[in-house]
């Protein structure tokens, strides 16, 4: 049989991180718990696919998708390709989408493409204790680069002012926000409600 389907599935995964930062080594090592309503194994194409996926690390990662599709199941090193609902809650970034391609490493988020009419983020400033939120059609997050990149009717508000343009950057790290490209031919609109 070329494609074995598991309903309900619920699987426990544990994989070791040989990482430099204590707290992500800690978080990293959790088990990582995959919960399903359905599984495909197709052995001919190498793929998993998961109905009403949810994967969970302690500390670490939370997703949750309507569909999935992975080549396996190693978060080491390994792309998932998610459609419908998709949710994805990491180092205090909340991200919604309707569709989204992520990449593992080291059993951790290493990049994340998502799309949506918008595909929509936030994130608690830790400096102002202010929340941040924003989207875009297009948000790609980098885990080297520490930013969020919002691209085609791309907002982003912070506290009660709101910045507008084709292209935006939130730096996660600095808590900055940079104007992307220029070259769609919208400026840059930014909103600021003064404080009373």
């Amino acid at each position: 049989m070329e494609n074995l389907i598991i309903k309900n599935i619920h699987i426990f995964l544990f994989f070791a991180l040989q990482g430099n930062i204590a707290l992500s080594q800690e978080s990293s090592q959790n088990p990582i718990l995959l919960d399903a309503e359905s599984s495909v194994i197709n052995r001919i194409s190498n793929l998993i696919s998961f109905i009403k996926l949810e994967i969970n690390q302690e500390n670490n990662f939370l997703l949750q998708a309507d569909e999935a599709t992975a080549s396996s199941l190693d978060f080491s090193s390994n792309e998932w390709v998610l459609n419908g609902n998709v949710y994805l809650e990491f180092n205090e970034i909340n991200i919604l989408a309707e569709k989204a391609v992520i990449k593992f490493s080291n059993n951790g988020v290493e990049e994340a493409l998502f799309e949506g009419l918008p595909a929509i983020f936030s994130n608690v400033n830790n400096l102002e204790n202010q929340s941040i939120s924003g989207g875009a059609d297009n948000l790609t997050y980098n885990k080297n680069a520490g930013f969020i990149s919002m691209n085609n009717n791309a907002f982003l508000k912070q506290g009660n002012n709101e910045f507008k343009g084709c292209s935006l950057i939130y730096d996660i790290d600095a808590e900055k926000i940079t104007s992307g490209a220029s070259d769609c031919g919208t400026p840059v609109s930014i909103t600021i409600v003064p404080s009373e």
